[in-house]
C-alpha cells in the first residue's frame, strides 16, 4: 500500500511521543489499541500536531480517546457528540469516525451517521478490524477517501449485524 499508512497501538513511538514519522504525507488513519498505549494517544497534549492540513488524515477515537484530545471528558463528549466531533474535524482538518453505538463521521463541511451496529461493537479486536477495512477501502479508493470511510464504517456495522 505504498503512499498509504496506518497507524494502530504504537508502543515505544507513543511513550516517547514520536509523533511525526510519516513524512510521505499521504492518506493516514490513525487509530488506539483501546488501552491507552496507541498511536492517536500519542497526540494526548500535542493536538497542535494533529492535523490533515497537507493531507487526508482520518481518527477512530472513541468517546473516552476523543475526551483526552481534547481535554474534556467522556461524559461531556457523550453529552454532545455532534459537536465535539465537528469542532475537532474543523480544527484539525481530519475526518472523524466517533465510534459507539450511532458512529458519527464528519469531514469538514458534512456530516454522516451510521446506524448499523450494536453495542456488541465495543468487543476487543472490532476497531482493528474497522481500521482493516477503511485502510483497504482507502486504498482502492484514493481519490474519494470519505467515501471509502462512509463504506467501511456501514459495511463493519453490518457486519457485527449478523454475528
Amino acid at each position: 500500500m505504498k503512499g498509504k499508512t496506518v497507524l494502530g497501538w504504537a508502543g515505544d513511538f507513543a511513550a516517547q511521543g514520536d509523533r511525526g514519522v510519516c513524512a510521505d504525507r499521504g492518506p493516514e488513519i490513525y487509530r488506539t489499541d483501546g488501552v491507552g498505549c496507541g498511536w492517536l494517544n500519542a497526540f494526548e497534549g500535542h493536538v497542535d500536531e494533529l492535523s490533515g492540513k497537507d493531507r487526508t488524515l482520518v481518527i477512530t477515537p472513541h468517546p473516552g480517546e476523543m475526551a483526552r484530545l481534547i481535554g474534556s471528558t467522556a461524559a461531556a463528549v457523550q453529552t454532545d457528540r455532534i459537536k465535539h466531533r465537528a469542532k475537532f474535524s474543523a480544527e484539525h482538518q481530519v475526518i472523524v469516525v466517533l465510534k459507539g453505538t450511532v458512529r458519527w463521521l464528519r469531514l469538514r463541511w458534512a456530516s454522516w451517521v451510521n446506524v448499523t451496529g450494536n453495542p456488541g461493537m465495543a468487543t476487543g479486536g472490532t476497531g482493528d478490524i474497522l481500521t482493516g477495512m477503511t485502510a483497504g477501502l482507502m486504498a482502492q479508493n484514493p481519490k474519494n477517501v470519505f467515501a471509502a470511510v462512509v463504506a467501511a464504517v456501514y459495511l463493519h456495522g453490518c457486519w457485527r449485524c449478523s454475528a
